[in-house]
């Protein structure tokens, strides 16, 4: 017997109901994400510095209060969206993030901002943890490739709109601002979720490993302030030696737990693949190599042309710009070669941009630096996207929220790294007068911008050579 025209048409107007919903649950994805990207805090640090009257040095603070908990747990709360569901984790951290936003903004103490700036990293370390996951369970299979390319594109975009968006409401409102602008977008998120059914392959008995969630979070925070600490001017040896200590005692009993856990945080068989431990180097590396642009431009940009701040601003963005437009031409390059040779090309475009910021002639105009800015973010929004793509293939289909949160983990190991690497060159190439207050328009800097630029623009091309050769794929 065949199936009767009311049922067909039931069957029919339960797809179109899944397929609103599931839409909702995408632009709720986007906008969540693209509200909490944190590009825009950092224009706020004169501001916050000038409020509270503490020293210029201890914004640095604003920055590791965030970091470091967003690092150490995304890995965990991807982990909690495969046991519990993404759909739930990812509310969870639009009501965790507009808590703290509304919070932070009327913090009476630079203290309470601090604590408020740990609650907003692990409201976005919920939200990145889960997003990737929850993005991609909410479409079918063929059309995963095409919502990681949308997704990298909210990723670039929020981080080219993040500064300009902070300047025009610091201008207007305060420094209050930066943090309370986002508040309605998280709420936006929270509503849009309500109505969307978690199809989140959730685990039936689920159990959390938390020794494991523990000592990774131990491990990436105490390499993490390991990276920052070697920052600093004075570096205070005593203590970087014992942040060392712990991040090799919690590496290896990290090992230890997930070999003999039955349901671990992360399944290390995967890493015995090559091309996936070579996956994590490449991530690390080119990470490492972008954050040259976001360390070096702005002084580049004060002390070498005559732009306003909120040009300068708009000059910033276009690497994250570029980032954007990848994350657009993702799914089309997909159709032209493999994730894997995407993430093998990306890291010689990044480094090519690089290099041409290195090797351009500072007296050009800034126009002549667009198209390589670009260059380099295009490098790192194609290499995001196809990352996520081969990590979530490789992967158990039930592991996606970990596979989603893999390059997070190594984008912020890499870009703290840069921060340290290339800040220690620079100076070495400048023989530590900029600690002495070197001005950016002597050729001293110019010189030492260049050969900062194509040292690091090559080690790129080195690194990304070397993964080719070694790669199995």
């Amino acid at each position: 017997m065949g199936v009767s025209p009311l049922l067909r048409l039931e069957k029919a107007s339960d797809r179109r109901s899944t397929s609103w919903r599931n839409r909702l649950g995408l632009w709720a994805v986007c906008i969540g994400t693209l509200g909490q990207v944190d590009s825009s805090v950092n224009i706020a640090f004169p501001a916050i510095t000038a409020w509270f009257e503490i020293d210029v040095g201890a914004v640095q603070w604003l920055v590791i209060a965030y970091l470091l908990p967003m690092s150490g747990f995304v890995l965990v709360f991807g982990k909690l969206g495969d046991l519990y569901g993404h759909r739930r984790i990812f509310m969870v951290g639009m009501l965790v993030s507009l808590l703290a936003h509304i919070l932070s903004g009327l913090a009476p103490s630079y203290g309470s901002l601090l604590c408020l700036r740990v609650l907003q990293g692990l409201g976005f370390g919920l939200i990145l943890g889960s997003g990737p996951a929850l993005a991609t369970f909410l479409v079918d299979e063929q059309h995963r490739s095409r919502v990681l390319s949308i997704y990298t594109m909210t990723f670039g975009a929020g981080m080219a709109a993040g500064p300009v968006i902070g300047g025009l409401v610091i201008d207007s409102w305060g420094w209050q601002a930066v943090f309370w602008y986002r508040a309605p977008l998280a709420a936006i998120a929270f509503l849009l979720l309500m109505v969307v059914p978690d199809q989140t392959q959730a685990k039936r008995h689920p159990k959390l490993d938390i020794a494991g969630a523990l000592l990774l979070a131990s491990l990436l925070g105490s390499l993490l302030l390991t990276l920052k600490m070697l920052q600093q001017s004075t570096i205070n040896w005593p203590l970087v030696v014992a942040l060392l200590f712990c991040f090799v005692a919690c590496f290896s009993g990290f090992i230890y737990q997930e070999n003999r856990a039955p349901e671990p945080i992360v399944r290390l068989a995967v890493f015995r693949n090559v091309d996936i431990a070579l996956l994590q180097i490449a991530s690390i590396a080119i990470n490492f190599a972008g954050f040259a642009v976001l360390l070096l431009f702005p002084f580049y940009l004060a002390g070498e042309t005559e732009l306003s701040l909120s040009v300068a601003g708009v000059v910033l963005a276009i690497s994250p710009l570029g980032m954007a437009v990848a994350g657009l031409t993702g799914t089309w390059l997909v159709s032209k070669v493999s994730p894997t040779q995407l993430t093998l090309a990306s890291p010689f475009l990044t480094a090519v941009g690089l290099t041409a910021i290195g090797v351009l002639p500072p007296i050009l105009s800034i126009l002549f630096m667009i198209a390589p800015m670009f260059a380099v973010g295009a490098g790192l929004g194609l290499f995001q996207f196809a990352f996520t793509e081969r990590a979530i293939a490789a992967m158990p289909r039930g592991d996606r929220g970990v596979a989603g949160s893999l390059f997070m983990v190594t984008r912020l190991v890499g870009t703290v790294a840069g921060a340290s690497g290339i800040s220690w060159l620079f100076q070495a190439l400048t023989e530590g007068s900029m600690g002495q207050g070197i001005a950016p328009a002597t050729g001293e800097f110019l010189a030492a911008f260049q050969m900062t630029f194509i040292a690091v623009g090559s080690a790129l091309f080195a690194v990304s050579i070397l993964i080719v050769l070694f790669s199995r794929s």
